[in-house]
C-alpha cells in the first residue's frame, strides 16, 4: 500500500510542477499587460501638466498686456526721407513715395537698472519689472557720405531723431533726448511710420518666444539735419522709464555698443545672440556687460526702412527666468513614471516569491491598485506644486504614495518587516528620480549607472528566489 502511494505521489508532482510554471508564467503575462495598460494614465498626467502650463502661458499673456510685455529697446537713430520713384510693370509713369533711410549711432551706451517683482495671477506668479534706463552716445554725419549705394535726393531737412520701443503700454514717462544739448520730446510718429521688430529667438526650450509686433509706431521727433556741420557730432543723451515683463533686450545699433544692466533678480538668463563679456549673479541680484562692434552684427551703419527687422534679429536679451519651473521638472518626472511602475511591481513580485514558504499570493488586482496610487502620484504632485513649489510638493506627494502603498501592504502580508522592506525601495527610487531631475549636465550619466546597479540587484535577487 505505502509503495503504491508513494508511486501515486511521485506522478502527480510533476503535474502539480508544471501546473505552477503555468500559473507563474500566466501571472508575469498579467502582469506586463497590467504595466503596459499604466502607461495610458501616465500619458494623461503628462497631457494635464501640458494643460496646466498652457494656462500658466496664458495667465502670463494676460498681465504682459496689461502691463507690458517683452521689450525690445530700438536706437536712437536718425531717420532721414527720400522719394523713391516706382514705376508699374507694363506702364511709362513712375510714381514718386516717401521711403526712409536709419542712420546709426557711432556710439551707444546704455546702462540700466532693473528692479524685478513676481506679480501674482490667480494662482501663477509672473516676473515683472520697472527699469531706468539712461542711454549716451554720439552720430557722425561723415557716414552719410562714406556709405555707397544711398539715395541721392535725401531729404535732410526732413530728418527725425526716432527711437523704437516694443512694448509702448510700458513706457511710464514722457520721453525725451537731448541732442546737442537741445531738448526733443519723443511723440509717436505723426506720420504712422512703423518699424518691424519682429524677432528670432535663440535659447531654452522653457522660455516662450518673444512676441513682438511686427508693425510698431516708432516715437520720433523732428530734427533737421540740413545745416548742420557734418564733421561735429551730434551728441545725445536720454532717460526712460521702461516697464515690461519676462524680458529686456537690446538692439546693438551703434558701431560700438556697451550696455551694462543690473538688477535685483537672483536667475537671469542671458540669450539672444551676443552674451555679456562679464557678468555676475548672487542671490541679491545679477550684474552684466556687453560690448559689440558693427562687425558682430548683421547689418551696417545705414539701414533701408525694409530691412529694418534686422534690429530685432540681432539683440542682447536677459530673460527673468523662474529658476526650476515646477511644470518643466514635473514634465521630466512622468518620463520616470513607468520606470518607477516597472521596478516597484518587480519588487513586490520578489516579496511575494520570498514569501512563498507562507503560501502569500498577491492578487494581480492588488498590483493593478498599486499601479494606480503610483500614477496618481503625478496628479498630487503637479496640483500641489502650483501652490507651494515642486520640491516640496514633490517630497508630500512622494510621502503620501509611499505610505499608502506601505499601509495597503501591511495588511495584505503577515507580520513581519516585507512591507518596511517595500517602502525602502520605493523611498530610494523616488530619491533617484527626485536627484536626477534636478541635475542637468551629468543627468544621463547618472541615471545610466543607476539603472545599471538597480539591474544588477534585481539579476541577482531573481537569481537566488526564482529557480
Amino acid at each position: 500500500m505505502d509503495v503504491q502511494t508513494h508511486s501515486a505521489q511521485e506522478a502527480i508532482r510533476p503535474a502539480d510542477s508544471k501546473q505552477q510554471r503555468n500559473a507563474f508564467l500566466i501571472k508575469i503575462l498579467l502582469l506586463g499587460l497590467v504595466t503596459l495598460g499604466l502607461l495610458i494614465p501616465l500619458v494623461m498626467a503628462n497631457s494635464l501638466i501640458s494643460e496646466r502650463k498652457q494656462n500658466s502661458e496664458e495667465a502670463i499673456s494676460e498681465v504682459a498686456r496689461a502691463w507690458g510685455g517683452d521689450q525690445l529697446l530700438v536706437g536712437p537713430m536718425l531717420q532721414i526721407p527720400y522719394l523713391q520713384g516706382i514705376r508699374s510693370e507694363g506702364s511709362s509713369t513712375v510714381e514718386y513715395r516717401t521711403n526712409y533711410i536709419y542712420l546709426m549711432p557711432q556710439q551707444l551706451d546704455v546702462k540700466g537698472d532693473v528692479q524685478a517683482e513676481t506679480k501674482k495671477r490667480s494662482i501663477y506668479t509672473i516676473p515683472i519689472y520697472n527699469s531706468t534706463i539712461q542711454l549716451s552716445g554720439h552720430f557722425d554725419l561723415r557716414m552719410l557720405q562714406e556709405t555707397p549705394g544711398l539715395p541721392a535726393n535725401l531729404e535732410l531737412d526732413k530728418a527725425s531723431i526716432v527711437m523704437g520701443i516694443s512694448e509702448t503700454k510700458g513706457i511710464k514717462e514722457q520721453i525725451s533726448i537731448s541732442l546737442n544739448n537741445e531738448l526733443h520730446k519723443l511723440q509717436i510718429n505723426a506720420e504712422g511710420v512703423k518699424i518691424n521688430l519682429g524677432a528670432e529667438y535663440y535659447g531654452d526650450a522653457d522660455f516662450v518666444e518673444p512676441s513682438y509686433d511686427t508693425g510698431r509706431a516708432l516715437l520720433s521727433a523732428p530734427y533737421s539735419l540740413a545745416n548742420l556741420d557734418v564733421a561735429k557730432p551730434i551728441n545725445f543723451t536720454a532717460t526712460l522709464s521702461l516697464g515690461g515683463s519676462r524680458s529686456l533686450s537690446l538692439a546693438p545699433v551703434g558701431t560700438e555698443s556697451k550696455f551694462t544692466l543690473s538688477s535685483n533678480w537672483p536667475s537671469p538668463s542671458f540669450q539672444g545672440n551676443f552674451l555679456p563679456d562679464s557678468s555676475s549673479i548672487a542671490q541679491t541680484g545679477f550684474s552684466a556687460g556687453w560690448s559689440i562692434v558693427d562687425y558682430n552684427r548683421s547689418y551696417s551703419s545705414v539701414v533701408k526702412h525694409e530691412d529694418s527687422n534686422v534690429f530685432g534679429q540681432n539683440v542682447a536679451r536677459v530673460h527673468f527666468f523662474q529658476e526650476r519651473d515646477h511644470y518643466t521638472q514635473s514634465d521630466r518626472s512622468t518620463k520616470y513614471g513607468i520606470l518607477i511602475v516597472l521596478l516597484t511591481f518587480v519588487s513586490i513580485f520578489f516579496i511575494e516569491m520570498a514569501m512563498r514558504a507562507h503560501n502569500v499570493s498577491i492578487n494581480v488586482f492588488h498590483y493593478l491598485l498599486v499601479g494606480l496610487a503610483l500614477v496618481l502620484f503625478y496628479s498630487l504632485l503637479i496640483s500641489i506644486s502650483e501652490l507651494i513649489g515642486f520640491g516640496w510638493a514633490y517630497l508630500i506627494s512622494s510621502v503620501m504614495t509611499i505610505g499608502l502603498v506601505g499601509l495597503f501592504f501591511r495588511s495584505l502580508l503577515p507580520p513581519g518587516k516585507h512591507a518596511l522592506i517595500l517602502v525602502g525601495i520605493m523611498s530610494f527610487l523616488y530619491l533617484l528620480v527626485y536627484l536626477l531631475i534636478q541635475m542637468t549636465t551629468y543627468a544621463l550619466l547618472a541615471g545610466s549607472l543607476g539603472l545599471f546597479v538597480i539591474l544588477t540587484i534585481v539579476m541577482y535577487v531573481s537569481s537566488r528566489l526564482i529557480k
